[in-house]
């Protein structure tokens, strides 16, 4: 990812998470952290196996809305300081799959805030 100069400090406090949810549930793809939440400012996500939808969580709280994907499609998610979307103070990130044939691979850039 590029480091834009209006907001080099935001770039330099980067993290990735490479994301791996290969069963029908809700799993776990970023740890909490005590007091900080986790903000996701880019990334790509893959469906395969099977079309299927995925939704993001702030531990039990959905976070994003559902979203389907095609089998063997992406879902890029080009960097941006603003994020789209964060998880609350000291909850985890997770993500569930509701088609059992789907996997949803890929890797998300994230600051904590």
């Amino acid at each position: 990812m590029a480091t834009p100069q209006s907001h080099a400090g935001v770039w330099s406090k980067v993290k990735y998470a490479v994301i791996s949810q290969v069963v029908a549930a809700k799993g776990e793809q970023i740890a909490a952290v005590s007091g900080k939440k986790i903000r996701v400012i880019g990334g790509i996500l893959n469906m395969t196996g099977a079309a299927g939808t995925m939704e993001f969580f702030s531990a039990t709280t959905a976070i994003t809305g559902v979203m389907q994907l095609l089998k063997d499609t992406a879902l890029p998610l080009p960097e941006s300081a603003c994020g789209y979307f964060e998880t609350a103070a000291g909850e985890n990130l997770a993500l569930t799959v509701t088609t059992t044939s789907a996997v949803v691979t890929g890797v998300l850039a994230y600051i904590e805030v």
